[in-house]
């Protein structure tokens, strides 16, 4: 978590070049959908750091012709109380897709390994249609934060995160 802040510290947001192509970023509120296509990452942190599970649960960047990040949840639900889940840390199923897609993405998976993926625990994350994601995909804000960064800089996915190959 540190050396996610200390990337975000060591550039300010308006130096943080994106990559080259066509981007577009998707948000999604009950009953609505918003698409904006000239991003910068104060832009992209700003609508990140909105995803609340309730006013807005998911989110997509993409670039064309290379993949997409999909993102969905927020806050952990009242009724979820399995007690190795800080509540008070928003939790996301973060899955990156291949341009075209191939149907099968790739999720962030949580880097501090307090999940094992063989065990049977399940959160419901506050994604709009209240999807049960395995407890070792549900990560934490700082590193979806890592993996939008990393992606919108260099086109790719994060090598200093987690991935599910």
């Amino acid at each position: 978590m540190e050396r996610c802040f200390n990337m975000m510290a060591s550039k300010s947001a308006n130096e943080i070049v994106r990559f080259q192509g066509q981007w577009t970023l998707s948000f999604y509120e009950p009953e609505n959908k918003e698409i904006i296509l000239q991003l910068t990452w104060p832009m992209v942190y700003a609508y990140l750091y909105q995803i609340d599970g309730f006013h807005i649960s998911q989110l997509s960047l993409e670039l064309e012709g290379i993949g997409s990040l999909c993102l969905g949840g927020g806050n952990v639900p009242d009724e979820y109380d399995d007690p190795r889940l800080d509540r008070n840390v928003r939790h996301f199923s973060l899955i990156y897709f291949d341009d075209p897609p191939d149907g099968v993405g790739v999720p962030l998976i949580r880097r501090d390994n307090r999940f094992d993926p063989d065990e049977d625990g399940y959160m419901c994350l506050n994604i709009t249609c209240g999807t049960d994601i395995p407890l070792y995909m549900c990560v934490p804000f700082s590193e979806v934060l890592e993996a939008f960064r990393y992606y919108f800089q260099t086109g790719k996915r994060s090598p200093y995160l987690s991935w599910e190959d």
